[in-house]
């Protein structure tokens, strides 16, 4: 009897493993030739702008492992060198040698999304290869004369506008993968969305529902925020837990900036503000929404940067809804909205002069409600 119960036990242990068997994650087996053994080695999520790993590596070799959700893009970041590779729940491997734009010489093999983006760098490696051998003699100051440089620059944009349209259209031949709905969505304003809508239609159900899906959704059948219209009102945490809705403002003009912690341009725009805060306070309330998804990220790059002012946050990361509702692509993204909640102005990028252009611009609408 005590064998026949050990003996069910061990059964029981084997159904249960079968009916729920572990999901398989991602093992990535990384070789870079031509660094010493210790060198530090991190796995960086792009888009959510966080490190997934680290590892040291001993004779070049380097090994990490994990789960993700679903495809993500990633960096290899080794010293002042980067690649980018897929992360998908497979087996990778990735070999380079260490060196100046270890980009363009990786060699990756993993999922079907590592396939597709290794098929778009083949077709993008001869014009990268010569728009940045350009922009390195133009940075270095490698030209002989003005007509030289003039050339370089001219080769400079001809090759990386190429090496960009190859990159769109890419995204429009293979839609229904999560490489081309993200490149479809960095790119809709250009694209349009005559061509997009029916790109759309191809995406599967999974894709439809992904964080690009949902946001090409509302780019292309939501209404978004526009020069001349109401604003869109939102609701969205503080600092210190409680909601805040934008409305709440209204009666007042609100420059409504969206930033993050890893955004350079968005950290001077916020460096900016503080350094001018008490000059612009009583003609503007400024509200800086952050896109970071870790609250800790957040209230961090709050802080060094003195964001004393309404300091909101979904938490969301590249999944805010308010983001998409505001057709933000790049950041800094930045909204005037006057007394009335009207959209005046919108501002993309950072300049030294932007206090300047700021008070401008709500002079010139007082000027008219008089």
């Amino acid at each position: 009897m005590k064998y026949l119960f050990t003996f069910l036990l061990s059964a029981l242990s084997l159904s249960v493993h079968a009916q729920h068997p572990k999901k398989q994650g991602y093992l990535i087996k990384g070789h870079i030739a031509g660094v010493s053994d210790g060198t530090k080695v991190y796995l960086h999520d792009i888009v959510a702008a966080k490190k997934l790993d680290s590892a040291t590596t001993k004779k070049g070799n380097f090994v990490f492992k994990g789960r993700v959700p679903h495809p993500v893009s990633c960096w290899i970041l080794c010293k002042e060198e980067y690649a980018i590779l897929i992360v998908e729940n497979t087996n990778i491997r990735f070999e380079s040698q260490y060196k100046k734009d270890m980009r363009l010489y990786a060699n990756v093999t993993g999922g079907k999304e590592q396939a597709l983006h290794n098929a778009l760098t083949k077709q993008q490696l001869p014009y990268d290869k010569i728009y940045l051998s350009a922009y390195d003699s133009i940075v270095n100051n490698l030209d002989t004369g003005k007509a030289h440089r003039k050339e370089l620059i001219n080769r400079l944009n001809l090759y990386q506008d190429s090496a960009h349209q190859i990159y769109v259209d890419f995204g429009k031949k293979y839609p229904n993968s999560y490489l081309g709905i993200d490149i479809l969505y960095r790119n809709r304003q250009t694209i349009g969305k005559d061509v997009l809508k029916p790109l759309y239609a191809q995406l599967s159900d999974e894709l439809k529902q992904s964080v690009r899906g949902k946001a090409l959704r509302t780019f292309l059948f939501e209404d978004l925020v526009s020069i001349g219209e109401k604003m869109i009102d939102f609701e969205a945490m503080q600092p210190d837990g409680y909601l805040l809705k934008l409305s709440s403002l209204k009666g007042q003009y609100i420059f409504l900036s969206f930033w993050d912690k890893a955004c350079g341009p968005c950290r001077v725009e916020n460096r900016l503000l503080s350094k001018n805060y008490d000059r612009i306070k009583d003609s503007v309330s400024i509200v800086s929404f952050s896109l970071d998804a870790d609250k800790a990220r957040w209230l961090t790059a709050s802080k060094e940067d003195n964001i004393i002012w309404t300091n909101l946050s979904d938490l969301k990361g590249e999944e805010s809804n308010i983001k998409a509702l505001y057709d933000v692509q790049a950041i800094p993204a930045s909204f005037l909205i006057n007394k009335e909640g009207i959209v005046i102005e919108r501002y993309t990028g950072v300049g030294p002069d932007l206090i300047e252009k700021l008070l401008k611009r709500i002079a010139q609408d007082r000027s008219k409600i008089k």
